[in-house]
């Protein structure tokens, strides 16, 4: 056995010293890992030491947490290690990197004081854990049978002892974590429940997010709360097969960026290969039993009044091959592979299942007819329509719908399927005799890639696709979306052009933040055509299951919301975030475990952080733990702390025309008015400058659009104080729009790509910064045209 300096101290669990227990059954004893400890040129003795604390009894606290760092300092003992905490989980360090801080810190007190290890450390940090909020489950070595959560189990199927030291030395385990704490934790912080929708169902014309989906309507009683969940594979590391497998979940009833902030860990599962979800999502299933039934009890921070509420896991977000193994249904290129409806698919030149199109459309899966099938397949050991003999443990869910209960996820269907699958069609060189193909134009490609400015909401720039092996799925996103009709524009021949512009304009529609009946009507019959005229310019063999999928976006919509809201982009973005809780190869899951517990109680802290904080103190753990600091030269609207005023603000001067218009919204003059202006501004985390002044840069946040075929340029941001309020407001100059539809002619005109040039006729126009009628625009100039690329909605992260 061998420890490294990267198996750090982050793998020792408080109340769970498996890890530690496993060095002795490696077969050697405590001396003996120390001495292999000590050959180790990267490792000190204070590593040794925090490993005999995790197997023998804690050591006494010194001092009291409550006191002062040192005399007269203005940060307690508590605050100190918390905020150490903070900044290695923020800075991902390594266990020695932060024994190191720690010694560093001490060498700057009078006299030690903070944590000298990084257990003891951990130990100011972790919440109060009862025996069942993390739960290590065995399952037989030999045989795969569940176990149970005892000190030692014999299996039922084939005999075999096992003891949990040994199965977590061995790996055979995943671990569970409650559900019940984590979400009681969130309701009683008093700004996360401020922003629950509770009981506030949408009217089923409009869809802004899951709550207005017909599925939530259904299932989700006035006062229940619902979750989303997803489980999907983790690349631990480059040089092995292992991966990290979580049960991520968020509350429905938060809007998207609260449920971005606050993912659930329900379990984890670590191993080689894929894991048994019969077994791994047990406890799951378990525990959403008991909430669906029981509820939970909780205080609402904001009346005081006790509450029981009943929550339900109603959606499950994923990507195909995972769905597939959720569902208990066969793969998607087999026979009947659909997840949503009964297509029967065909063979291909006898390799290949291909979902040709088929009018009428096939019947679509319900939920009793796949339980219908299900039990035939238990009783005949054959599949049924696709559904396997072993039924999905997800079947046990209450209220859990089967078919409906997995929403189609645009980002592998959408972005990484089916437009991944056609620029590689244009410009594999295989393709180099076929009609669409690109290759030869890609220097003129990447010429034209160079007119792209996105906005800051576009957080990766446009890069040729001669490197679209390297793209992520928000780069295929924005391709699809902003920059390939452009660009494409009189390269590609005009019926493949006009071919995914139905494509780029359901999707655009599918997005947006609020989609109306009409939107999913328009987009249902542009996906049709576009499905299927796939065949007739590109053959039989693109007919694939991401293609055929693309018909049941809209049902995705009218069951849960915009494509936005049951997407996989949240938990892809929170899966980088577990890769980030461990180091090393060692104690995997405990490393993540156990971060993951100290990180949402270090947020819990700052939430509870009172005006007895120095104000320095509660603004360092926040920029750790939720973001960079303010900088000094921004200013924060106190009527609106949403609005950043960034930069030095300056005396306002404009001409006649914005003066008549600011008079005129207003409604009196400008003298009786203390206006100041600034170059920068932001709202609620949108970045807005002002053109004037504005320094050449590939990205730019002065162009918006205030109405559908209304766009213009941020020519002021005024800062405008009255006797009675302060206002913050932009001052447009509006474009002269030459087209509405992109491209001319198309029977599918992406209208939210406008092709606009200035205009110094147009009269000015004042609108709040807080408005929420406008949006952000990509801006792609194409031979001296200029084309304002609308963003669908200002909810979702690039």
């Amino acid at each position: 056995m061998s420890c490294s300096a990267d198996d750090d101290v982050f793998s020792q669990s408080l109340g769970h010293s498996e890890v530690a227990d496993s060095l002795d059954d490696e077969g050697c004893d405590r001396d003996d890992a120390a001495e292999e400890v000590i050959e180790d040129p990267g490792v000190d003795d204070d590593l040794i030491d925090d490993v005999r604390h995790g197997i023998c009894d804690d050591p006494e606290e010194p001092g009291d947490p409550g006191e002062p760092l040192y005399e007269g300092a203005n940060i307690t003992r508590h605050d100190s290690a918390t905020i150490i905490m903070a900044f290695a989980i923020r800075h991902n360090l390594s266990g020695l990197a932060v024994r190191d801080l720690l010694n560093l810190v001490n060498e700057h007190l009078p006299s030690p004081n903070v944590p000298g290890s990084n257990y003891l450390l951990r130990k100011y940090c972790m919440p109060d854990m009862e025996d069942d909020d993390i739960v290590y489950h065995i399952y037989c070595k030999n045989c795969g049978s569940y176990l149970g959560s005892s000190e030692e189990m014999v299996c039922d199927n084939c005999g075999v002892t096992s003891t949990k030291s040994s199965a977590i030395k061995s790996e055979n385990f995943f671990v569970s974590l409650s559900l019940e704490r984590q979400i009681r934790t969130l309701l009683q912080d008093p700004a996360v429940c401020s922003q629950l929708t509770l009981g506030e169902n949408g009217d089923g014309e409009n869809f802004t997010d899951v709550s207005d989906g017909m599925m939530y309507r259904q299932k989700v009683a006035a006062g229940d709360l619902s979750l989303t969940f997803n489980s999907d594979g983790i690349s631990a590391f480059q040089s092995t097969s292992g991966s990290v497998w979580p049960i991520l979940c968020t509350l429905n009833e938060l809007p998207l960026k609260a449920r971005r902030n606050h993912v659930l860990l329900a379990g984890l599962w670590f191993g080689t290969g894929k894991p048994d979800m019969q077994l791994f999502l047990k406890a799951f299933i378990a525990e959403c039993e008991v909430l669906a039934d029981a509820g939970l009890d909780w205080q609402n921070p904001i009346t005081h009044n006790a509450v029981n509420t009943k929550v339900f896991a109603i959606s499950c977000a994923c990507d195909s091959v995972a769905r597939c193994q959720l569902q208990g249904l066969v793969q998607f290129n087999g026979y009947f592979g659909c997840n949503w409806c009964l297509h029967p698919t065909e063979r291909f030149e006898g390799v290949k299942h291909i979902y040709p199109s088929h009018d009428p459309p096939h019947a679509s899966r319900t939920h009793k007819g796949f339980v219908e099938d299900a039990i035939k397949a238990r009783q005949t050991g054959q599949k049924q329509n696709g559904v396997k003999a072993d039924p999905s443990p997800l079947l046990l869910l209450p209220k859990f719908d089967i078919i409906n209960g997995f929403p189609v996820d645009y980002m592998h269907a959408v972005c990484e399927g089916v437009v991944d699958r056609l620029v590689s069609l244009w410009f594999d060189s295989s393709n180099s005799q076929e009609a669409w193909y690109l290759g030869r134009h890609i220097a003129q490609i990447d010429e034209r890639i160079k007119g792209i400015v996105p906005p800051s909401e576009v957080t990766r720039l446009p890069v040729s696709p001669s490197k679209r092996a390297f793209w992520k799925a928000s780069e295929f996103r924005c391709w699809l979306l902003f920059y390939l009709l452009p660009i494409f524009s009189g390269i590609l021949p005009t019926a493949y052009l006009k071919h995914v512009a139905l494509l780029v304009q359901s999707i655009w529609l599918l997005t947006k933040t609020k989609v109306d009946t009409a939107d999913i009507v328009s987009a249902r019959l542009l996906l049709r055509k576009f499905v299927d005229k796939v065949q007739n310019l590109y053959g039989p063999f693109h007919m694939t299951y991401n293609n055929h999928i693309l018909l049941h976006l809209p049902d995705t919509v009218t069951n849960w919301g915009p494509l936005w809201s049951s997407s996989c982009f949240l938990f892809e973005g929170y899966n980088r975030k577990i890769k980030s809780l461990f180091h090393g190869t060692r104690g995997v899951a405990h490393q993540v475990i156990n971060n993951f517990v100290i990180a949402r109680e270090l947020d819990s802290r700052l939430g509870l952080m009172g005006p007895e904080t120095p104000e320095s103190v509660s603004n360092m753990l926040r920029t750790l733990i939720r973001g960079y600091p303010l900088h000094p030269s921004v200013t924060r609207v106190e009527e609106d702390v949403n609005i950043l005023l960034h930069g030095k603000g300056h005396a306002f001067d404009c001409n006649e025309d914005v003066e008549h218009c600011l008079e005129g919204y207003f409604g009196e003059p400008l003298g009786d008015l203390n206006i100041i202006e600034y170059a920068k501004a932001t709202n609620d985390g949108m970045k807005l400058e002002r053109t004037k002044g504005r320094q050449k840069s590939r990205r730019a946040d002065d162009i918006v659009a205030f109405g559908p075929r209304e766009l213009g340029q941020v020519h002021h941001i005024l800062r405008v104080e009255q006797p009675d309020r302060v206002d913050v407001v932009l001052v447009l100059q509006p474009f002269l729009v030459e087209s509405h539809d992109f491209p001319i002619g198309m029977e599918a005109g992406a209208d939210h790509i406008v092709i606009v040039k200035e205009s110094p006729v147009l009269p000015p126009l004042v609108l709040p910064i807080s408005s929420p009628d406008y949006k952000k625009c990509v801006q792609v100039t194409v031979d001296d045209t200029l084309y304002c690329c609308i963003l669908p909605n200002m909810v979702e992260l690039d």
